[in-house]
């Protein structure tokens, strides 16, 4: 399903397309843009991942993998 709100959206609308679609969906692709991404990334996990040296979780064309 392709959702366009996923594309420059922020923290709170790419949290809220997940939990539309958790009851029904059993894995999610989500491409995007940065900030939101990173700000994603680090909401999702229990402990902030490491930044790289220009301060960026997801740099281009970066994939992270979730269970």
């Amino acid at each position: 399903m392709w959702v366009e709100a996923i594309y420059e959206a922020g923290l709170a609308q790419l949290v809220r397309v997940i939990e539309e679609h958790a009851g029904t969906a059993r894995c999610i692709l989500m491409i995007g843009h940065n900030p939101g991404f990173d700000a994603l990334l680090a909401h999702l996990c229990e402990a902030p991942p490491p930044l790289n040296e220009a301060g960026k979780l997801m740099t281009t064309a970066a994939v992270a993998v979730m269970s």
